[in-house]
């Protein structure tokens, strides 16, 4: 600040240059009043509260991140709209499309009635207040509060309402108030520090709307005034004018003139509707101001500003004790009732519920499972194409809140059936009492690449189960007309690599062949085939037997490669953009459970029967596979494939 007041020996100087020592002392702050610096800001969370204006929901819309807010917080302008819990942003557009939450709107009206009136009518204090009728506008405030005295947004705009009338001692109390209710929201602070400002207490307004920076810096016209209160603040009362003396600039707010008071005072975070600040006067006021004899030549009071700032330190180490707590608003528990909280799909407690576009509630799997079968809401039948093909199915925050604080029991509960679900899904194949998922599609082998369309319902299920669970394999298995349920005796694991969705909901899964299994038993769940299998092991050549073996392993694998050479191009690029090329032959291949790799590719590739496939891929000796492809292959010269 010394450096700072040098220049202003040299001639008048314009408060912007003040600003950027402003915004390094909020920050300062900022860091001070944070456990570390990375961490954002507590808020006390109000469990019905909107994640912007922190007050009771009005018209709550859900968000596709999952987090709602009232719709008036979240329309304002044409631009890209960033949630600020998450930092996920959304088109005005696509905000402008969005439905009212019905169930959470249904369980505010029930639940907390009261304060639900209280803002409806504050949002009719605002309309009045819009079009300059601020008496009656503090009226409806007033009766606001006595519906719900916990309201910061009521205290905040009677404050505001108070300040215009001249009621200023009335308006600080207010706005403390509004501090005290909600001590992480910033525009307490400016409201608190209008009305310091406006009582000539330019200090302790500075330590206001510094408070107000340092929990929301966003916004520029608030460095404005700041800049321009400490400006006030640091030089001597006593400093003469040329136009007038010191009491023409702290002339009391109440008067206003020049001011636009027709935008504020509805629940934006700050209702400043021109560049004059609510404590100025008027222009030549300002001009007088800036022309006295301290400000010019830098003649100002730094003890009042170090004060000032450490008063600033000592209230932005106070937003520490500030703990990131939920504030749980009384119910009746006369209105408690579970049904309110059911999925109108399984009538069970919802279980991560998710909100569509148009307004509705379900579990997340409940209406996966719908939109298997076509891309419409099961309530309104409203096209949720576009929620489908962006899959950003986020759990409703609010829900999940509502049943962990006022249905514990059965929350916990319902989170024991989900687990109970998911770990049947997760024992898959480790034992012939757990099934595993079957696809009756084609044929598999290991190791080989297997790609995949999508499409059926059941199918879709189950890959989504599969993923969900952990487990991401599945059994694969051609048809068979012969047995039962069309599932043959035996089949490979797939691994699921990578999932490609398209907007449909139709999906490309790429899979690799994984170990095979023989079918014990044979069952359903949820429309598709399952089964109770045992896997199967290669058994290892011993003795005399292993020369055997690597002779005829190195004889078989140069004819797949004379085989495959011999291939016309065409259907060799088809092979190879399909399978990929041949494996290379393992160190191990004696020993690994299935063989070695490139005899299922081999076998794959052939152009044999599925059944003589599903033979090869049920023996258990690797001198037999050999020796079926060698016979194979001779086949295949005797008719002059090469």
């Amino acid at each position: 600040m010394e450096v700072y007041s040098h220049p202003r020996r040299c001639g008048p100087a314009t408060p912007d240059q003040l600003e950027s020592i402003i915004e390094s002392l909020t920050e300062i702050a900022k860091e001070r009043s944070c456990r570390r610096p990375s961490l954002r800001l507590p808020k006390i969370v109000d469990l019905a509260g909107c994640n912007a204006c922190q007050g009771i929901f009005l018209e709550p819309v859900t968000v596709s991140c999952g987090h709602t807010f009232c719709r008036k917080c979240l329309i304002k302008e044409n631009v890209l709209i960033t949630c600020n819990v998450c930092g996920a942003t959304n088109t005005f557009n696509h905000i402008s499309n969005l439905k009212i939450n019905v169930t959470i709107s249904t369980l505010v009206e029930k639940w907390w009635s009261n304060a639900l009136q209280s803002a409806k009518l504050r949002c009719d204090g605002n309309e009045l207040f819009l079009i300059g009728k601020v008496d009656l506008a503090l009226e409806k405030y007033t009766r606001a509060y006595e519906l719900d005295p916990d309201d910061h947004l009521v205290a905040s705009n009677r404050s505001h309402a108070l300040l215009i009338l001249g009621q200023t001692q009335e308006a600080l109390n207010v706005a403390d108030l509004a501090t005290h209710l909600c001590p992480t929201w910033p525009k307490g602070y400016f409201r608190k520090g209008a009305a310091l400002a406006s009582l000539g207490r330019y200090e302790e307004a500075a330590v206001a709307y510094l408070q107000c920076l340092v929990l929301d810096s966003s916004v520029a016209i608030i460095k404005q005034e700041v800049t321009e209160i400490i400006q006030k603040s640091v030089i001597p009362l006593n400093s003469s004018l040329k136009h007038g003396d010191s009491e023409s600039s702290c002339s009391s707010s109440a008067s206003f003139p020049g001011q636009n008071f027709l935008g504020g005072s509805d629940g934006s975070i700050y209702s400043i509707a021109s560049s004059d600040s609510l404590y100025h006067t008027s222009d030549s006021d300002e001009e007088s101001f800036y022309q006295t004899e301290s400000y010019r030549t830098g003649d100002w009071d730094y003890n009042c500003f170090h004060k000032v700032l450490d008063r600033l330190f000592v209230e932005a180490q106070k937003v520490k004790s500030f703990a990131p707590t939920l504030k749980h608003r009384p119910v009746d528990p006369k209105k408690l009732d579970k049904k309110d909280v059911e999925c109108p799909l399984c009538f069970r407690l919802f279980w991560q519920p998710v909100t569509t576009p148009c307004g509705h509630m379900f579990c997340r799997m409940c209406l996966d499972r719908c939109l298997d079968h076509q891309p419409f809401c099961p309530m309104c039948k409203t096209s949720l194409q576009e929620y489908l093909a962006k899959r950003q199915h986020t759990t409703t925050e609010f829900m999940e809140l509502v049943l962990q604080t006022f249905f514990p029991e059965d929350f916990v509960e319902r989170k024991l059936i989900f687990e109970e679900e998911m770990e049947e899904l997760v024992n898959a194949g480790k034992d012939p009492e757990h099934v595993i998922p079957l696809f009756v599609c084609a044929m598999a082998f290991p190791t080989i690449p297997c790609p995949l369309h999508i499409f059926e319902p059941r199918y879709r299920l189950m890959i989504r189960q599969c993923i969900e669970s952990g487990t991401r394999q599945f059994g694969m298995c051609t048809y068979s007309a012969d047995s039962s349920q069309g599932v043959p005796d035996y089949g490979s694991m797939l691994e699921i690599r990578d999932v490609q969705y398209f907007p449909d909901g139709r999906s490309i899964v790429y899979t690799v062949g994984g170990h095979r299994f023989h079918v014990l038993r044979r069952g359903m769940r949820d429309g598709y085939n399952t089964g109770a299998v045992e896997f199967l092991k290669d058994e290892p050549p011993e003795g005399a037997e292993i020369q055997e073996v690597k002779r005829l392993h190195g004889q078989i694998y140069r004819e797949a490669e004379t085989w495959f050479m011999n291939l016309p191009q065409q259907t060799k690029q088809q092979i190879l953009q399909h399978f990929g090329a041949m494996p290379a032959v393992e160190n191990d291949y004696l020993t690994l459970v299935d063989g070695p790799a490139w005899i299922w590719w081999v076998v794959a590739t052939l152009p044999i029967d599925p059944k003589a496939q599903l033979a090869i891929l049920a023996m258990t000796s690797l001198r037999k596979r050999l020796d079926t492809v060698h016979r194979i292959f001779q086949f295949l010269h005797c008719k002059g494939a090469f």
